[in-house]
């Protein structure tokens, strides 16, 4: 027996000697005795793989094994355990069936004790406790020790209630990993030669890749010292390789040993920790302990036996036959070991993580040129996660193939989001949205094919719309055809009223299409009938049939469990993962695949750990679903690289990196390389210090953790540093400027580097580096900045002279002057479409809305992407804005004739509809007509919006009161008026076909759309006209929205009214524009001080609901709209007279409007005088309309459709709401700018010119501008 300990000053020579050794004593004699080269878990395919690569031809005798390998061997060998072997995710069963078990024992944690991040903390603590040998009764004892530190007793308590539950059941039933740590060490030890494994005791075992051992670990490590043949150990000298350094690794070792290692012996402290600890257990034992050089890497050199088990002479004559004669034999061969220059090492300071990704992609592919496969390269991350979606996205682009070497979640993958949906369905029964995602997994094709049908994801996608848009619950599920019956699934539109009028075209179809599977079209039958039969094979497959529901088998972790089974069974889920496994395969996804194989083995690896550990533990299905679901997303993919040329993305703790010639590092970033801040564990680092000091202050026993965080920092520097040494060409260290939004500092042993590789300041990657594609895509961003008028990007002179040099060189992939500036070539301008295309799709005459003219205005792509290319958002069944605006117009429609009626009886009596008085018998008529109005439009309500739910019934009764609250506002602005209704919801245009309206230019629009209501009052010439739309809010007209286009409706209607005339009692009259005007519907609130009288408190209520518009500066027209207006103005003029009022005007309760207390209307162009209109003003008003609907016509037909939307007052674009925000292509960010037409002030002044003339536009320019910023248009 010997115990042999290899120090080398480089471990990359190290080990390439310890490996070619291992491989010739192998090939020499194959069935000699085991070769076992005991390495951590994550190493053991690289070292096997680099075995291969060094010509192992395969052998029985050399073993690659980590510690738990190792025990299952030696457990297989020996026929097997006594207990069950419970994986990671049976610990974690137990570990959160205990904490739901004993939740009211956790005190403070019971609240969160079913939440993933708590469990997952606490079984790693539970772990760690296992691992370094405290058992439960300690970590009580210290709880309750610890009565001076109440939060962190607390803490312990909970931890040691569910330790106690979890560690019993591992003692009587289960054997975990660390308990399989024990009995190796148990077999390895035992007096009986019989009960030890045959091979033990001529086994030679090789130790590599360790910095340090837990003690688990170390128990192992003692019984093969006590058992086998030898023991060797490789260890880097960091005193050593201080001398032999190449200078950038010197001086980075240096930092890092002043900033992490120990006083007296700097970085190599935790190496010289575990050799004593080494030395102590061989001491123990009585074996012969050395320590020896490391083994070179000459050919020439003596076998691996001959070091270890040869002693220190042995080890010497093996050094000194490999002497200088097999390192000149290494510096002269042609390997991957072969001498050459010192590694060199470049520091670069990009801006930005990408930026930082993007150099590193450079400077592989600049290493690839000069002859280095990708397999000898690798990144470190010092955060990989926050580097790993650029690194794919930027290593893709520049066609490097790429490992990551990480564990991902297993949650995304299609087969977990399946049993999610699953489990979802056993805890809260069927639901829609689990159902579709069900359908969504994409794993359901065998089991829909076997039943005759074929499902593509347009008909799962269709399936979602008409389920959504219908509001199907998950118990329609059960009931044929979703208890919709076949007239209500017709009832959907399939088209829209903007399509009248012009060709049929793609957008069309689709919506046929769509209308076809919802069951109004001529498909609709097919489409019905092929919903309908997926209804039935999900319901016959997940529905509890009769024999479920009364089974006597009780609710047990087991029961649960089986019955999930039962329905992936039903579903045929293992076919449909094969079939998804063998199209990756096919199309060279072998990860793909990979994640395939290994997510169905962990949900029958789930299956069976929770039915053998929980199995007969009683629990409802929310519980198991709970429980379930945590295994679930605890579980992460354990991949290895399937293919040989690819670069390895590796991070500091789990990643070993061998056969490396360039390393590039990301992210050398204070705190993050090496990682400085401890684990969000269960006791924080603070925690771990206050439990030791308030330990050693009570003299109770101690509990055993995992080493400090000083001592974890240290290894991890170790690891950086190895990292940084095992380059054999070339560095590259990445610091960047910002991480997000804040500065970044970079690591201290940066500022070492600095000293030797001074930083690429003010240089960028060189342009050559950059693969074609993104070469070709700078270019391209080049050329469109010129076609645009902007400064191409800092890259592009570079690029342009490298690509136009390679081109006179004769290399096929450089580009020409020409060739370069034609790359924008044929590319249409940005928002143009072909006119000859647009005329196709809205021909002349244009039908339109107002709206729709609007909708240009504000944006031209939304324009286009609506009513061009028929874009739509997903109809969903639920409440929006228009669908409340539907029911408000429809019940005022219905209610109005009644409403009239009300205010005609009424008129002149005392009292107010809105605070009281008003005789019983009225008040009761207007509750019947708005109640009647009210059902009626809820009739139309085929979808059920208003009647789903408990919810959607409240909302249904409070629109009710909304509406009464909004008809008796009417009933008292009629009653207080002249103006009596005319019509209500008048449509504009005959049928489909619109009214004429022909503008400025010569065009004519077919305008089409509806009024919601138009009253007329007597008059001396002829009768007034007003007409008055409904809105959810209180809205004044804004001279910036109209100048703009985008606030036309009320005067285009009353262009067409005053056009076309109306009929009344058969004839054709042509009435005088009184006002346009938007009545708030809904429940406003008057803003009430407290010291108003009961007359005062009313014409407040009234005035919340009044009326705002544009309205004829004239004294009869505004009496007509507010007959209440003369007698409160005579009531102010006497209160005015007797001092008993300061007021300087007089404001009506009906109109957002004041008069003078001389009863004149306001002058000037501020406030709402803007807005009175002359008699002249109107025909100039619209005039404007009519111009900017000219406008917008024309843009239309000649295809022009921007990304361009018009500003807000705020300078804010109209995008915020916008559905087609994705898709449009406006970004701020990228120097994109809304339209800005005028300030607040320009607006009004331009407005009051065209509409009152020189004088007031003089005022407006002089008054106006408080609105707003000044400037031109």
């Amino acid at each position: 027996m010997q115990v042999t300990v290899w120090r080398a000053a480089t471990m990359r020579s190290a080990r390439e000697g310890l490996y070619r050794r291992l491989i010739d004593a192998s090939h020499r004699e194959p069935d000699g005795a085991p070769l076992i080269l005991l390495v951590p878990e994550q190493m053991t395919f690289a070292v096997e793989r680099a075995l291969v690569r060094r010509g192992l031809r395969g052998s029985t005798r050399l073993w690659v094994v980590s510690f738990t390998r190792l025990a299952w061997r030696v457990f297989q060998e020996a026929g097997g355990l006594a207990r069950r072997p419970v994986t990671a995710i049976g610990e974690l069963l137990l570990v959160a069936e205990a904490a739901l078990r004993r939740r009211e024992e956790l005190g403070p944690f019971a609240r969160t004790a079913d939440r993933i991040g708590t469990l997952e903390r606490l079984s790693a603590f539970l772990r760690e406790l296992r691992r370094y040998g405290t058992p439960p009764e300690a970590l009580r004892a210290a709880a309750q020790a610890l009565a001076s530190d109440p939060a962190l007793q607390e803490k312990l308590a909970a931890a040691a209630t569910v330790y106690a539950d979890v560690d019993r059941a591992l003692q009587s039933r289960y054997l975990a990993a660390e308990d399989a740590l024990r009995g190796l060490a148990k077999r390895l030890s035992a007096p009986d030669p019989a009960k030890r494994p045959a091979w033990v005791a001529e086994a030679e075992v090789f130790v590599d890749g360790f910095l340090s051992f837990t003690p688990e670990e170390l128990v192992v490590l003692d019984g093969l010292m006590a058992r086998t043949r030898s023991v060797a150990f490789l260890f880097p000298d960091l005193r050593a390789a201080a001398e032999v350094a190449d200078p950038a690794a010197r001086s980075v070792l240096r930092a890092l040993g002043a900033l992490y290692g120990d006083v007296e012996r700097g970085l190599d402290g935790p190496v010289a920790r575990t050799v004593a600890e080494l030395e102590r257990l061989a001491g123990r034992r009585g074996v012969p302990f050395q320590l020896a050089p490391a083994p070179d890497s000459a050919p020439g050199s003596a076998p691996a036996a001959g070091a270890a088990h040869g002693g220190a002479a042995g080890a010497a004559r093996g050094e000194a036959a490999g002497g200088a004669h097999g390192a000149a034999q290494a510096g002269a061969a042609a390997g991957p070991w072969a001498a050459g220059p010192l590694p060199e090492t470049r520091l670069f300071r990009p801006p930005t993580r990408r930026r930082e990704v993007e150099g590193a992609a450079a400077v592989l592919r600049h290493y690839r040129r000069r002859g280095i496969p990708y397999r000898r390269m690798a990144v470190v991350a010092g955060d990989l996660e926050a580097y790993a979606g650029i690194v794919e996205a930027v290593f893709a682009a520049a066609d490097i193939p790429v490992f990551l070497d990480r564990e991902r979640p297993m949650r995304p993958h299609p087969l977990v989001r399946l049993v999610e949906a699953l489990l979802e369905g056993m805890e809260n029964g069927p639901s829609t949205p689990a159902l579709i995602a069900l359908l969504k997994t994409g794993l359901l094709g065998p089991f829909f094919e076997a039943r005759g049908m074929t499902l593509t994801e347009a008909d799962i996608d269709r399936l979602e719309n008409w389920l959504l848009e219908y509001g199907v619950q998950g118990s329609d599920w059960a009931k044929p055809h979703f208890g919709r019956p076949p007239e209500v699934e017709a009832a959907r539109d399939g088209g829209r009223p903007e399509t009248a009028g012009r060709p049929a075209g793609p957008a069309d179809g689709a919506r046929e299409a769509g209308a076809a599977f919802a069951g109004g079209g001529p498909e609709g039958a097919g489409a019905a009938a092929l919903r309908e039969k997926i209804r039935e094979a999900l319901a016959q497959a997940l529905f509890p049939d009769a024999e479920e529901r009364t089974a006597a088998e009780p609710p047990t972790a087991g029961a649960w469990a089986r019955r999930l089974w039962r329905r992936i069974e039903a579903l045929d889920v293992e076919a449909g993962v094969r079939r998804s496994m063998f199209a990756a395969e096919g199309r060279g996804a072998v990860e793909e695949a990979d994640e395939d194989r290994q997510a169905w083995q962990t949900l029958i690896e789930l299956l069976e750990q929770t039915a053998d550990v929980l199995g007969e533990t009683p629990m409802d299905a929310g519980t198991f679903a709970r429980l379930f679901r945590f295994g679930l997303r605890s579980a992460r993919f354990r991949l290895v690289p399937r293919t040989v040329e690819a670069v390895t993305v590796a991070d500091l703790d789990r990643s070993r990196l061998l056969d490396v010639d360039v390393i590039v590092f990301l992210g050398a970033v204070r705190g993050a390389m090496p990682p400085e801040g401890g684990d969000d564990g269960w006791l924080s680092e603070a925690e771990r210090r206050r439990l030791f000091e308030r330990l050693a202050e009570a003299e109770a026993p101690a509990v055993r953790l995992a080493p400090p965080l000083e001592e974890r920092v240290a290894e991890a520097a170790v690891k950086l540093w190895s990292f940084f040494a095992e380059a054999g060409r070339a560095r590259a260290v990445f610091v960047p400027a910002a991480v997000g939004d804040e500065p970044a500092t970079p690591a201290p042993w940066v500022e070492a580097l600095e000293e030797t590789s001074p930083p690429a300041a003010g240089r960028r990657i060189p342009p050559s580096l950059l693969s074609p594609t993104q070469g070709l895509q700078v270019l391209a961003a080049g050329v469109r900045a010129f076609v645009r008028g902007a400064l191409p990007p800092p890259a592009f002179w570079p690029l342009y002279a490298a690509y136009v040099a390679l081109e006179k060189a004769g290399d096929p992939a450089g580009l020409s002057a020409r060739g370069i500036a034609g790359l924008a070539a044929g590319r249409p301008e940005r928002g143009r479409i072909a006119p000859e295309l647009a005329r196709r799709l809205f021909p002349p005459p244009l039908i339109a809305s107002v709206s729709k003219m609007e909708r240009y205005h504000e944006c031209p792509y939304a324009f286009y992407a609506a009513h061009g290319l028929a874009l739509a958002e997903r109809p969903v069944h639920r409440l929006t804005m228009p669908d409340v605006g539907e029911l408000y117009h429809a019940a005022l429609a219905a209610a109005g004739p009644a409403l009239a009626a009300l205010a005609d009886r009424t008129k002149g009596a005392g009292g107010s509809w809105l605070s009281g008085g008003i005789p019983a018998e009225a008040e009761a008529a207007l509750r019947a007509a708005v109640e009647a109005a009210t059902a009626a439009a809820l009739q139309q309500d085929r979808r059920a919006l208003f009647s789903a739910d408990a919810r959607r019934k409240a909302i249904a009764h409070r629109l009710r009161r909304h509406v009464e609250r909004t008809a008796r506002a009417a009933v008292e602005q009629l009653r207080r008026g002249a103006f009596r209704p005319h019509a209500f919801e008048f449509a504009v245009g005959d049928g489909r076909d619109g009214v004429p309206l022909r503008l400025p230019g010569g065009r004519v629009i077919r305008i089409r759309g509806r009024i919601d209501r138009i009253d007329l009052a007597p008059g001396k010439a002829a009768p007034w006209l007003r007409i008055v739309d409904y809105k959810s809010r209180f809205v004044a007209p804004d001279a910036r929205r109209f100048l703009a286009g985008v606030d036309l409706q009320l005067i285009v209607y009353l262009d067409l009214l005053l056009n076309e005339g109306l009929r009344i009692e058969g004839k054709r009259i042509l009435p005088r524009p009184a006002a346009a005007l938007y009545q708030i519907v809904g429940d406003p609130r008057p803003i009430v001080k407290g010291s108003e009288g009961e007359a005062e408190i009313a014409h407040l209520v009234l005035k919340a609901y009044r009326l705002s518009g544009w309205i004829a500066r004239d004294r009869d027209a505004v009496f007509c709209l507010d007959e209440s207006l003369p007698e409160r103005l005579r009531a102010i003029q006497e209160q005015k007279q007797e001092k008993k009022s300061r007021r300087r005007t007089v404001d009506s309760a009906v109109l957002d409007l004041s008069l003078t207390l001389e009863g004149d209307l306001p002058a000037g162009s501020r406030g709402t005088a803007l807005f009175l209109i002359p008699e002249a003003g109107w025909a100039a008003l619209r005039a404007m309309a009519r111009e900017k609907l000219e406008e917008a016509v024309a843009g239309i037909e000649a295809g022009r459709y921007p990304a361009a939307p018009f500003a807000e007052p705020d300078g804010t674009p109209v995008c915020r709401f916008c559905p087609y925000q994705a898709v449009c292509g406006f970004d701020p960010e990228a120097g994109d700018r809304p339209r800005r037409f005028y300030s607040a002030g320009d607006a009004r002044r331009v407005l009051a010119e065209i509409v009152h003339g020189r004088a007031a536009a003089a005022e407006a320019a002089g008054r106006g501008d408080e609105a707003g910023q000044g400037g031109g248009m």
